[in-house]
């Protein structure tokens, strides 16, 4: 015997509404944003969107990186500190020059540095003009493995940007570095105003 079905009450009716499967993996991202647009009248939804735009097209490109670089042992993280050595004239930076190359704090710079290290990559020397300093320097098999690993990270770069025209990436890295002056612009005068 099948057991009675509750009644709903008439004033808590809800209807649920299938959500339509997403175009592509933002789209989720943008029909929420529509949806603050609707809910906060001032609500600057194309700034929004273009910021989670750019963070969300970061973290497809970063994982995509590290599924290329996982084969060689490495992660986008540290491929981008060999490649920040590989791109300096004798291949040696300061650790503090070295985070402010690669974007990575300095206390972050450590713990990489030391997996680079362990992996024979990367060696600590002693600084030339001062002893008591130290220097992060390329070993040969660093060296060996940043140019192994360029075609397959032209391959990747082809694949991110291949639907673009040689006219459009120069309008893209024109408008992203007109938006890098403006951010670097608005922190220099909160750091001033801060101090």
């Amino acid at each position: 015997m099948s057991k009675p079905r509750a009644r709903a009450s008439s004033t808590h009716k809800r209807t649920t509404k299938l959500a339509p499967k997403p175009i592509d993996s933002f789209s989720a991202a943008e029909a929420r944003i529509a949806v603050s647009r609707q809910r906060l009248p001032n609500f600057p939804a194309q700034l929004s969107s273009l910021t989670r735009l750019g963070r969300h097209i970061n973290k497809l490109s970063q994982e995509s990186a590290n599924l290329a670089l996982r084969p060689h042992g490495l992660n986008l993280v540290a491929y981008n500190t060999l490649m920040m050595l590989y791109g300096t004239a004798d291949d040696r930076l300061s650790p503090s020059q070295l985070a402010d190359a690669s974007g990575e704090k300095r206390t972050n710079i450590t713990r990489i540095c030391d997996e680079l290290t362990e992996q024979g990559l990367i060696a600590r020397v002693a600084g030339v003009d001062d002893r008591r300093s130290v220097v992060v320097s390329l070993t040969r098999r660093g060296i060996q493995l940043i140019e192994s690993l360029q075609p397959v990270m032209t391959q990747l770069l082809q694949k991110i940007y291949g639907d673009f025209s040689a006219a459009e990436l120069r309008e893209l890295h024109r408008l992203l570095r007109k938006q890098l002056a403006q951010l670097d612009r608005n922190l220099l005068a909160v750091a001033e105003r801060a101090t």
